[in-house]
């Protein structure tokens, strides 16, 4: 079942369980923590905003009535509130979102701004103004565009943006939901006026299921780490695509039904990291890797999940590809 990707963090099956050598997958990623959806963070960004006409008019009705109607009180110019933007939005401001994350390091490509114009001054001017600047992207290795190109597209909010933008979040102690919102757009322009500037590495994972099931984990275009890895069975097969981790637990309780109709309970699974759904890459103790056990999950190895879990982030994409 897929639903839309700000729903994600309510999805309805978590995976891994031990049941017949196969892992199951739970109702709920979680019962003990209080999730943070995309709806609701956009319920908690979008503020009821008095419009400037109507302000002028109680303005200008009080001054009528101290100066005879002779004059009127000035009209304050008050800026637009920033639209929200979400994964798919093809606007300026969505291009102007990624210029943003680009200049301050959390993207895999490098903006360069047009006319001779220096990344500081370029990171002055998207500070001030909201709106994107002309000029050109490349990536930053070749690594990296090798297996994400596919993904870019340099004026809409994708699954980059996305990413990127929680990574951001995470770092500004936002909630990392992928939208941007009036205290995501404050935070982006304080950053760029104060040149915050992220050095961190861009990591991100693929998992390949033939001809051997396999995880690698990526870092500035680079494999760091590889090992073999189990997703799930024909039944319940882990769905193939790219998306952001967006809720991580060090062990959780996981429970659910079979699709046979007979129910399991793991607790302590280890070092999980939700990127769809109720899909997640997690610790599992199997007696081999590589094939297809689990019930959507993707299950390595419990020390090497450990040295996962300890490198990637928030909005670290996973890649969940046929071949």
């Amino acid at each position: 079942m897929k639903i839309v990707n700000f729903l994600r963090a309510g999805a309805v099956l978590v995976c891994t369980g031990a049941i017949l050598a196969l892992s199951g997958c739970a109702t709920n990623p979680s019962t003990t923590t209080t999730l943070i959806t995309h709806a609701t963070v956009v319920a908690e960004e979008t503020t009821p905003t008095t419009t400037g006409a109507t302000s002028s008019k109680s303005a200008t009705d009080s001054s009528s009535k101290i100066q005879g109607g002779s004059k009127t009180a000035p009209k304050k110019n008050t800026p637009p509130t920033p639209p929200l933007i979400k994964l798919g939005a093809n606007t300026p401001m969505a291009s102007y979102l990624n210029e943003a994350l680009s200049v301050l390091g959390y993207m895999p490509v490098r903006f360069t701004p047009a006319h001779q114009m220096t990344l500081p001054a370029a990171m002055q001017a998207l500070g001030k103004v909201q709106a994107p600047l002309p000029g050109s992207y490349a990536w930053k290795d070749k690594g990296t565009a090798s297996q994400l190109s596919f993904l870019w597209k340099p004026h809409t909010d994708n699954v980059m943006t996305e990413g990127a933008l929680m990574r951001f979040q995470a770092d500004h102690n936002l909630a990392a939901d992928g939208v941007a919102g009036p205290q995501t757009w404050k935070a982006l322009s304080q950053a760029l006026k104060a040149q915050q500037v992220s050095t961190a590495p861009y990591l991100f994972i693929t998992v390949t299921e033939h001809p051997t099931e396999v995880l690698k984990l990526w870092k500035n275009g680079t494999v760091v780490l590889q090992t073999a890895a189990n997703t799930g069975i024909a039944s319940s097969p882990t769905t193939l695509g790219t998306w952001p981790i967006y809720l991580r637990y060090p062990s959780q309780e996981m429970k659910g039904t079979t699709p046979w109709g007979t129910t399991y309970d793991d607790p302590g699974v280890p070092y999980v990291n939700y990127f769809y759904q109720g899909e997640a890459v997690h610790g599992f103790s199997r007696p081999s890797y590589g094939s297809p056990q689990s019930m959507g999950c993707v299950e390595i190895p419990i020390a090497t999940a450990e040295t996962v879990y300890n490198t990637v982030t928030l909005g670290t994409l996973v890649s969940v590809r046929s071949s």
